[in-house]
């Protein structure tokens, strides 16, 4: 089973792929980006108010049994695929949205700034689908990993990552 945690593109966002991304986005900033979520998705905090777990076979050997793990913490939802085909266990994060300002993420990005000031400090998103702005975080597998932002008034009002697992 392919897992794959992301928005549709639709077909403007698929032409949008065949344009070089480096040309649409800042590299180095959504590399941070990037790193920054998959550490959140992966350590979203202390004490979760509360965590769910979905079991399932593992597609490429189907006497493994994987699992999602949701985390549910303040202004945020990790959700990680648990790879137990791999010794040690390998965690891939799926999805991160966020919905509260995070300490690890620059100001110029956090949920409630300048929803203008993401193209500012990004560059032109891949793709846009009403008040949601989406970059590749994949700039070798455009549109694969993404990040998006959601418009609210002017402001950011949300950040979701999400990340392709097969």
């Amino acid at each position: 089973m392919t897992v794959i945690a992301r928005p549709l593109m639709g077909f403007l966002g698929m032409l949008l792929c065949a344009l070089p991304v480096a040309a649409l986005a800042d590299e180095q900033v959504l590399k941070r980006l990037d790193s920054t979520g998959r550490e959140l998705a992966k350590r979203p905090c202390i004490t979760p108010l509360s965590t769910g777990v979905k079991r399932l076979l593992n597609q490429h050997v189907p006497s493994v049994q994987d699992v999602i793990v949701t985390l549910r913490c303040h202004g945020l939802v990790s959700e990680t695929y648990h790879a137990y085909s791999y010794k040690p266990v390998a965690v891939l994060p799926l999805t991160l949205p966020i919905s509260a300002p995070h300490q690890s993420l620059p100001k110029e990005l956090q949920v409630g700034a300048s929803f203008a000031g993401v193209m500012r400090m990004l560059g032109q998103p891949m793709f846009r689908q009403g008040s949601v702005i989406t970059y590749s975080l994949s700039f070798e597998s455009p549109g694969e990993d993404t990040i998006s932002f959601a418009d609210k008034s002017g402001r950011i009002a949300a950040i979701t990552w999400a990340w392709a697992v097969d």
